[in-house]
């Protein structure tokens, strides 16, 4: 009975993730921005690399967009100095967004830090491990 009762609120919890996560996502801040910008390679770069950096940030900010809708997302991506729009399928085990490309062999984690009705914090997981950056999001009406 105890396991039942387990399962059921963790598919409850699974099931309010999903539904609350489905529509468009603005990015509005990414902390490593920031962390880029104190690093020592940034601050003691030329002008012209720190340009293009700075470019390459304004792109992530003012494009970076998440659009949930059932099992599908559709997101930006830096690729060079382009957006692109990829295509993948998406699911949520507890507090883990995961991510698979339909259009390539590439898949992404997230730990959920954070979703209401009008926001959503992510940490990417790399190798395993729940970064210390944040992705933050507005929903777009």
């Amino acid at each position: 009975m105890k396991t039942f009762v387990i399962l059921f609120f963790s598919f409850i919890t699974f099931q309010q993730s999903t539904s609350t996560i489905e529509g468009r996502w603005k990015l509005v801040s990414y902390d490593v921005i920031e962390m880029i910008r104190l690093s020592p390679g940034y601050v003691n770069g030329d002008d012209y690399t720190r340009s293009q950096i700075e470019k390459q940030f304004d792109l992530i900010l003012s494009k970076g967009e998440y659009n949930f809708e059932k099992e599908q997302l559709v997101y930006t991506d830096l690729e060079g100095d382009n957006i692109k729009y990829r295509n993948a399928e998406y699911s949520i085990n507890a507090d883990t967004l995961f991510i698979n490309e339909i259009d390539r062999d590439y898949k992404r984690k997230a730990f959920i830090r954070f979703i209401n009705t009008d926001s959503l914090v992510l940490a990417p997981i790399i190798e395993g491990k729940v970064g210390n950056s944040n992705l933050i999001f507005n929903r777009e009406q």
